[in-house]
């Protein structure tokens, strides 16, 4: 069986063909102009490249993207061919070996045909390629009231092309246009913008600024740490924080920064900084003991909107004054999990390589997404939609958890990285 490579290029003229010959002239195909409201400034043929046997009719989609980032759904364009005849719909039957096609402001397409030959045995279609994200940029934006922020939207496909897509859009706070113009109402907070297509969406945070009072003190901005001095509890000169008298300290030996929780009462160990605002990164280099033996769980956690001079609140797990969202990590890698401290669990993954010294163990919270890495691999990506228990203010922070007859020192963190964000 021999099979040809042929680009082929769709286009967008005001043209239509048929196919007399071999090389058959050109001829073009006209569809019905469609009024628009800024040109035309991309555009994208779905699928970009088929295998077709002689006589098979192919249509190709149009992903056409306005300059102002609007998406035409129903565009009226031109097609035209060099080989081979194409319907003013776009639906091409295969002659000879070559197609092409020109927009008349000069936006191109392209795609690419490979024609078997007469004797082969054509394979199966392709899947159409089905939509299988939604995608937002910006994920976040901090405005004054009344300002406006515009939103784009792409789409991810099976076949693992993105291309613009047309979506609803709605918001909380404010006000959003159907181009994705999102205008901050008059309350202060962080709301959410949703782009929605089918079943599928995509969040981001739009946080509206309090123009009524004054503005908060200047966030601190970076702190790192490799822990140089050996103190129970851990301060640095009182940088870390811990009031809960329930939940036990953290302590550092040796340059890292350890537990001290007997095991097994869910008092985990916890320490935060202050000063970092809401929005935040922690990063935390991991030591695990090589010398590890024995059984029990093992946990290195991040800390985020934490707080724990709060009035003492009853749980199945015991009663606490901390409140914030965890992320702990088990030693042997088994899971990752994102839950409200002493309750429930938001997100989690069985896919964390066992971990090891000079791991990095990431966290990045901005609005209610929260974000995880593990030595910069995305783990999870959570947003929190629960109005009624949503955490919007609190410290980073760091912790630690054993069971089982585990020793606190087998599972540590060599140093940390707190970085404020706007």
């Amino acid at each position: 069986m021999r099979i040809h490579s042929l680009p082929i290029a769709l286009t967008f003229l005001a043209s239509a063909c048929k196919d007399d010959s071999s090389t058959a002239p050109v001829a073009d195909v006209t569809s019905a102009p469609a009024a628009f409201v800024a040109p035309i400034q991309s555009i994208t043929l779905s699928p970009a490249s088929v295998t077709l046997r002689p006589d098979q009719l192919q249509q190709f989609i149009p992903y056409v993207l306005r300059s102002d980032g609007g998406v035409v759904s129903t565009p009226s364009l031109t097609w035209r061919v060099l080989a081979g005849t194409i319907t003013s719909t776009g639906q091409y039957a295969a002659k000879t070996v070559t197609v092409s096609a020109r927009a008349s402001n000069g936006v191109t397409g392209e795609a690419k045909v490979v024609i078997l030959a007469d004797t082969a045995t054509p394979p199966p279609p392709p899947p159409a390629p089905t939509l299988t994200a939604v995608n937002v940029t910006p994920t976040t934006v901090i405005l004054d009231p009344g300002a406006t922020s515009a939103f784009s939207v792409s789409g991810s496909f099976s076949d693992g092309t993105s291309a613009p897509i047309a979506v609803s859009w709605s918001a909380t706070g404010g006000t959003i246009t159907s181009g994705g113009v999102y205008t901050a109402g008059a309350v202060a907070g962080t709301n959410q913008v949703v782009a929605r297509s089918a079943s599928l969406a995509d969040t981001s945070s739009a946080t509206i600024r309090d123009t009524t009072t004054a503005p908060p003190p200047p966030l601190l901005g970076v702190y790192t740490t490799d822990f140089p001095l050996t103190e129970n509890p851990l301060s640095e000169g009182a940088k870390w924080v811990h009031t809960d008298a329930l939940l036990s300290v953290c302590k550092t030996v040796g340059g890292r920064a350890f537990g001290t929780q007997s095991g097994g009462d869910f008092d985990d160990s916890s320490a935060y900084l202050t000063g970092y605002g809401n929005n935040y990164e922690v990063e935390g280099t991991v030591w695990l003991n090589p010398a590890l033996s024995g059984g029990g769980h093992r946990e290195v956690e991040v800390l985020l909107r934490w707080t724990d001079d709060n009035a003492v609140r009853a749980t199945p797990y015991g009663d606490t004054h901390a409140r914030g969202y965890e992320i702990n990590v088990a030693h042997d890698g088994s899971y990752m999990i994102l839950g409200r401290f002493k309750g429930a669990q938001l997100g989690s993954t069985r896919t964390v390589p066992t971990p090891k010294s000079g791991d990095k163990f990431r966290a990045r919270i901005e609005g209610q997404r929260i974000r995880v890495w593990w030595n910069d691999v995305l783990k999870i990506d959570y947003t929190d939609t629960d109005p009624s228990l949503q955490v919007t203010t609190g410290n980073p922070g760091i912790g630690f958890y054993v069971d089982g007859g585990a020793l606190t020192t087998d599972f540590g963190v060599d140093a940390v990285t707190v970085t404020a964000l706007p």
